[in-house]
């Protein structure tokens, strides 16, 4: 699974066709191979890539463009990442960030996103979150 997973790191480090897909399937050799942090790593690495790209390069300006993004893809996963390892904090810090990021573009997340949220913001014990 490593050798695979850094395989895939070369080609989405490089930038090549195919980089989020293999930011993805660097991802998960990582956490099958045990690597966890590495694969938090590279997985919180594409969401700012993405970010880049696609948000603020004013890809997703439509809330169908946001549904189908892979910036909103890589928040997805991870932020279930971070939920499953109880580590709630980071979620809500990304996804609250994320909320902002949306929401300055007169954008709304979508609802599975929202509440997953406001489970982090909760289980946190936070409601209140402060980028």
């Amino acid at each position: 699974f490593l050798k695979a997973a850094n395989a895939f790191v070369r080609v989405y480090r490089d930038g090549e066709a195919f980089e989020f897909d293999a930011a993805v399937a660097a991802f998960d050799c990582y956490m099958e191979g045990g690597e966890i942090e590495r694969a938090l790593e590279i997985m919180s690495d594409a969401v700012e890539r993405a970010s880049k790209e696609e948000m603020e390069g004013q890809e997703v300006n439509t809330d169908s463009k946001l549904a189908t993004s892979n910036w909103l893809r890589f928040v997805r996963i991870l932020s279930k990442a971070y939920m499953d390892r109880g580590r709630f904090n980071e979620t809500s810090l990304l996804l609250g960030r994320a909320k902002l990021q949306v929401e300055s573009a007169s954008l709304r997340l979508p609802d599975d996103v929202d509440l997953r949220l406001a489970l982090a913001r909760r289980c946190a014990g936070s409601d209140e979150h402060t980028p």
